[in-house]
């Protein structure tokens, strides 16, 4: 991980992406809170994430065809400083008007996200070798993780001491910091991602972008590779999406309502995710990424059904902490053998559609738990995220068996290559 961070393209990408990730975790905090303090509403405060939700339903599979068409670099570098620009409008915002402006603005950020972040995947490949994927990745997953624990506390903080205009100047800087160390990134031609090129003669651009969306799905029914993962980690989105309707009253009542020891509880499964960053490139080179991908979900499912057994504080701080890296191991290693596996021309249709998916997914986990939630009672719906965990880990075992195969075929023969050509020598 170190030799990564060495790598000067590498190291400008990954400290722009901490700081842009700190921004939006202050400003994620903060704008639910105004939203609520102004209008008294819940459901006013939950159309803020139905806002910034509805452009990865609708949008993100389809932006990954202009994230192929289009210069990568650029297009995360645009993102970025649209991103910035699009925040200020939110400085004119005083008193209790005017909060339908909220919802505008969180609109625009999400949709102009949705070009970064698969041009941001299907970017990492041309900057660090083959090799080094997982330790990049690995990094990548430390400073989210890093972020998820500073930047909910800095965010309260700033919003309850210097007010919102201090949070969307943070996020609106983060942006603008982000989008000078993209800026500063020099690629070799040789590296550079050919764009799908313009649009044919004769064809209009609304079926040009159609044929190219097809062609990606085309790809990742016949990539059987890309089709498995897309399986397993959809599986594991279900169950991630029950865990998150239910969690928090599953906690509170764990907790007795007791608001620090709650605290306490998510801030250990953030240090959980911290320490699987760090070790996961190593675990990586002892049992590689398939049978990362499945002994991830495996435990991941395992520690959310032992907490929900013995629901005692001791029992689900530890199991909670403990779930953290295997979270950080399956969603990693997926990520990383998606950018293996794709053609690069393919990449950011790819991770246009990965995000979209399990966007959805996410929801479906999300809607079925909080009805059951309703009718069946906290415990019993809480096991629906554990049990889909341990799914998509059985999953894995069972459909990556033969990629895992051919891999190491693949790896004898180089071995035994290389040995005849030193006997040769």
């Amino acid at each position: 991980m170190l030799a990564v961070m060495r790598q000067r393209n590498f190291a400008l990408l990954w400290c722009g992406q901490l700081i842009s990730m700190l921004g939006d975790w202050v400003l994620l905090v903060a704008l639910p809170f105004y939203v609520y303090q102004r209008t008294g509403s819940a459901l006013a405060t939950g159309a803020m994430f139905i806002v910034e939700t509805l452009p990865r339903l609708f949008l993100g599979s389809v932006a990954g065809v202009f994230v192929d068409r289009w210069n990568r670099r650029w297009t995360m570098i645009a993102a970025d400083f649209s991103r910035a620009l699009i925040l200020l409008p939110l400085l004119s915002l005083h008193g209790s008007g005017a909060t339908w402006l909220v919802y505008v603005v969180a609109f625009a950020e999400t949709t102009l996200s949705q070009f970064f972040s698969p041009a941001f995947g299907a970017l990492l490949p041309t900057l660090v070798e083959e090799r080094h994927l997982t330790a990049a990745n690995s990094l990548n997953s430390l400073g989210e993780e890093l972020t998820r624990l500073i930047g909910p506390t800095l965010g309260g903080a700033m919003f309850g001491l210097l007010g919102l205009h201090s949070v969307v100047l943070a996020d609106s800087f983060s942006y603008v910091f982000s989008g000078i160390m993209i800026l500063l990134i020099i690629l070799p031609v040789s590296t550079i991602a050919t764009p799908a090129g313009g649009i044919p003669a004769g064809v209009s651009p609304l079926l040009s972008v159609w044929r190219e969306w097809l062609a990606g799905l085309r790809l990742m029914r016949k990539e059987r590779l890309i089709a498995v993962l897309f399986v397993i980690v959809g599986t594991a989105m279900i169950g991630e999406g029950a865990g998150r309707a239910i969690f928090v009253p599953f906690l509170s009542r764990v907790a007795g309502n007791n608001p620090i020891i709650f605290s306490w509880i998510l801030t250990a499964q953030g240090v959980g995710g911290v320490l699987g960053s760090l070790v996961l490139n190593r675990v990586d080179r002892l049992i590689g990424s398939f049978r990362l991908v499945a002994y991830g979900a495996l435990l991941a499912g395992l520690f959310s059904l032992v907490e929900v057994t013995f629901p005692m504080l001791p029992v689900v701080f530890i199991c909670t902490a403990l779930a953290g890296a295997p979270v950080v191991f399956f969603y990693v290693a997926v990520y990383t053998l998606l950018q293996r596996s794709a053609e690069d021309r393919y990449r950011g249709r790819v991770f246009g559609t990965y995000y979209n998916n399990n966007t959805v997914l996410l929801l479906v986990g999300l809607f079925v738990s909080s009805f059951l939630g309703d009718h069946i009672g906290i415990r019993p719906t809480m096991y629906l995220s554990g049990l889909f965990y341990f799914l998509a880990g059985l999953v894995a075992f069972v459909l990556l068996r033969s990629f895992r195969s051919n891999t190491l075929q693949n790896f004898t023969k180089q071995v035994w290559s290389c040995h005849a050509e030193r006997s040769e020598g």
